[in-house]
């Protein structure tokens, strides 16, 4: 299916900006977490505040990137008026809370328990400003099926970020270097600098999508405003939902871990979180190419069959992204310091939890297609309070595993809700007898891997896990991508 090859296609480069991307960032793991010992309790800041961040920008973007895919593609809609309107709207809500934050950074700062820094808190919320502007604008390129220049903004504003933390952090401190004003005594680093450099990098990428920003006019016509409205406004919901499951934990966990060690754990928590952040690039990559692609053939006849096919592979690559981890483990541990790694527990819950997301992105499209945006919003908020229940009543039991494991069973919850309630009302014949031979093969597979992990010595578990990862791929190969079938190696065995 040609679609489904063109899916593929943007999903790499999207891919590739997005692994060149999260590869970059990663650097940023073992910078701050090696600066900043897990007993100091000082990255529990920047878990927080970035954990707050991830909310605010799905309410200034309100919903309006999905929304723009949607009506972009809509019969009867003037595409110039609908971008117009919708950057126009974001920019003004962006600016607003801009100008708010500089305003009452003070109050802020000590609602957040933070009285003392009310600079790190106003310079992490003006990058949110930023960045969600920005991502109407790089919608956009998405929209026009642009992923080069796409992945040029994207991959250049984490590697420019990813620089300055380097040589605040590291560089200049070991070159004994200390520009006035930069280090404490002992070259002491300020780890507020993490959200300066941020916010210095999300105003550096707004520049190069100023040919993108100025195709628009700085106008909003009513009547279009009003109809992508009525659609976004569930998305809103949903999406703050849906990051809520994500967030609320590491922003609620100082007042439900009432322990000594309390900012402690909050940091070993942010800390081995990101060593699953393959998981999450994967799903973003997809997701950055599904939109555009499935909206577009929207009115194509074999659309529910693409939505099927697009729903197994991506389970199938995600399901080999979560045993690649698992397998080399004992190598990817050294993302975080070592003060960090009793947390690395909890490494297959989050990924598999983010399988879970995934699959319930992709249930997502029926409710989307058909204009009852909703439904959506209600499986978000039924996982939302499912979510804050759990942690409310298991983390001061059983601290942040309990977090952990409440999004997994959130959005098990919320998945499952869109799968049924989308049989009924926009049925697709999803291929769940193959989709469910690849869970229990990785399911067997996890168990071999996790077995050899803990109880072989390093060098024969890698050897033991790399076999494991090759029956995978094997049984892929196989079942439902045969080699004859892929491009310039298939011609060897077509012959």
């Amino acid at each position: 299916m040609a679609s489904l090859k063109g899916l593929a296609k943007d999903t790499a480069i999207y891919g590739l900006s997005s692994i060149a991307g999260k590869s970059i960032n990663y650097l940023l793991v073992p910078i701050h977490t090696y600066a900043f010992a897990s007993a100091s309790g000082q990255y529990s800041i920047v878990t927080r505040l970035y954990a707050a961040t991830a909310i605010l920008i799905l309410l200034l973007t309100f919903g309006m990137e999905t929304t723009m895919f949607r009506f972009l593609n809509k019969e009867g809609e003037d595409r110039e008026k609908t971008y117009s309107t919708i950057i126009t709207f974001v920019g003004t809500l962006a600016l607003t809370f801009a100008v708010l934050v500089v305003m009452f950074r003070q109050s802020v700062a000590d609602f957040l328990g933070y009285p003392d820094t009310p600079l790190y808190v106003m310079a992490i919320f003006l990058a949110v400003a930023f960045d969600a502007f920005q991502s109407i604008p790089l919608a956009f390129l998405r929209q026009q099926k642009r992923p080069l220049k796409f992945m040029m903004v994207y991959v250049g504003k984490i590697a420019f970020i990813v620089l300055l933390n380097f040589i605040y952090f590291i560089a200049l401190p070991k070159l004994h270097l200390n520009p006035p004003g930069l280090y404490g005594e002992g070259f002491l680093p300020d780890i507020g600098y993490v959200f300066y450099i941020n916010l210095a990098g999300s105003i550096a990428s707004t520049f190069f999508l100023w040919r993108e920003i100025s195709a628009a006019r700085l106008s909003i016509d009513k009547p279009t405003f009003f109809r992508l409205l009525s659609y976004s406004w569930p998305l809103v919901l949903l999406g703050v939902a849906g990051q809520i499951n994500k967030s609320a934990d590491k922003l609620l966990y100082p007042w439900l871990d009432t322990t000594p060690d309390s900012a402690v754990n909050l940091s070993i928590y942010g800390g081995v979180v990101k060593v699953a952040a393959i998981m999450t690039m994967i799903t973003q990559a997809f997701r950055y190419a599904y939109e555009p692609i499935v909206f577009g053939k929207s009115r194509d006849k074999d659309s529910k069959e693409y939505l099927a096919l697009s729903m197994k592979f991506y389970l199938i690559f995600m399901l080999l992204a979560f045993l690649s981890v698992i397998a080399f483990m004992d190598i990817l541990r050294y993302i975080v310091a070592p003060d960090y790694w009793e947390g690395l527990y909890i490494v297959p819950i989050t990924m598999a939890t983010e399988i879970i997301f995934g699959v319930y992105f992709n249930l997502s499209m029926w409710y989307k297609l058909i204009d009852q945006t909703r439904w959506g919003a209600w499986f978000s908020l039924t996982a939302c309070v499912i979510y804050l229940a759990i942690n409310v009543i298991f983390v001061p039991m059983f601290g942040y595993v309990a977090c952990a494991c409440a999004g997994l069973v959130a959005y098990s919850v919320a998945m499952l809700l869109s799968y049924f309630v989308g049989q009924r009302k926009n049925p697709v014949d999803y291929p769940l007898r193959d989709m469910g031979f690849y869970v229990g093969l990785t399911l067997v597979l996890f168990a071999g891997m996790a077995l050899s992990n803990r109880y072989l010595p390093v060098w024969a578990a890698l050897s033991a896990n790399v076999v494991m990862l090759g029956a995978f791929v094997s049984c892929l190969l196989r079942r439902d991508i045969p080699l004859a079938s892929l491009p310039v190696v298939g011609r060897k065995f077509r012959k």
